[in-house]
């Protein structure tokens, strides 16, 4: 039996009814798994480790694969995968292109692709789009931006993360969706998981050079910010903003960006100066979205 995205329930009751949906799952995934006579083996997918929720107390006999062993050939292409297609399809493909968009996961020591958006590039006469965003409710991200309102650390790991920078941090291999708010580090381990984040660089003392892996990726993060702090807003002050900016018209920036955080902001949004340092980040990014 093969269940895909077992978690995405659990993951979506987070804030309303978690407790319920944990008790709910418990039940539903031991008769399942653990009772069912007529079972062979199963398989399932998902983001958060199985040895860590609840859920799975029951079980035993459990064989993990993740992103965080050296057994890479289990996600995504590979390198020598994407030559294979290239070969078999005849298409010209600028690889270090493709790589910026759609690669750069390091699981062990390989580089891997995203396969559905790959496929998709391929399938659509090499068109640089974001496939994955369309696959995908980014709760995780959401959280993560929501998280960082109260955490002034998490707040500078996305500030360096979508300025193109790093950040360095030790890795939980073993968290759960419960962890997300326990800290820094098991919020990186499940966004790194759930494939918004990757680990680039190994330390000596064993943390990681942290950072959004590609173009996809960082497209998620940047409109889950706009959706998280530009969706009530008339987006004509952002053309404003735009040609301001381009002709150094410091009136017109003054008042487009009072003008925005009047409308979008509360006191307690904006009461230390690394959320204004976020937001002027934000609102540029934003505004040359096509840089």
């Amino acid at each position: 039996m093969l269940i895909d995205e077992y978690d995405s329930p659990i993951l979506k009751s987070r804030g309303l009814f978690y407790d319920d949906a944990i008790s709910f799952f418990r039940v539903f995934y031991g008769k399942v798994l653990k009772s069912n006579e007529y079972l062979k083996y199963g398989i399932l997918s998902g983001v958060a480790q199985i040895a860590k929720e609840s859920i799975f107390s029951g079980l035993n006999n459990l064989n993990i694969n993740n992103v965080f062993t050296n057994d890479y050939e289990y996600f995504g292409f590979n390198e020598e995968d994407i030559l294979f297609l290239v070969d078999k399809t005849n298409q010209n493909i600028d690889l270090d292109v493709l790589k910026l968009c759609y690669g750069n996961y390091n699981f062990g020591n390989n580089s891997i692709y995203n396969p559905w958006s790959v496929l998709n590039f391929l399938e659509n006469n090499q068109e640089y789009s974001w496939y994955w965003l369309n696959t995908s409710e980014n709760n995780l991200i959401e959280e993560a931006i929501n998280y960082s309102n109260k955490d002034e650390n998490v707040l500078n790991m996305i500030y360096k993360l979508v300025s193109s920078s790093s950040y360095r941090s030790f890795v939980n291999e073993s968290v759960s969706f419960k962890d997300i708010n326990s800290g820094i580090e098991e919020l990186i381990s499940l966004l790194i998981a759930a494939g918004y984040l990757s680990k680039s660089k190994k330390y000596e003392d064993g943390s990681f050079e942290i950072i959004i892996p590609n173009n996809e990726i960082k497209y998620v993060f940047k409109k889950e910010i706009n959706q998280r702090y530009f969706k009530e807003i008339d987006n004509s002050y952002k053309f404003n903003l735009n040609d301001a900016l381009k002709t150094g018209n410091i009136n017109v920036i003054e008042d487009a960006i009072n003008n925005y955080i009047l409308k979008a902001f509360s006191y307690y949004d904006m009461n230390n100066e690394k959320n204004y340092q976020f937001l002027v980040l934000t609102i540029c990014a934003l505004t040359f979205n096509n840089n």
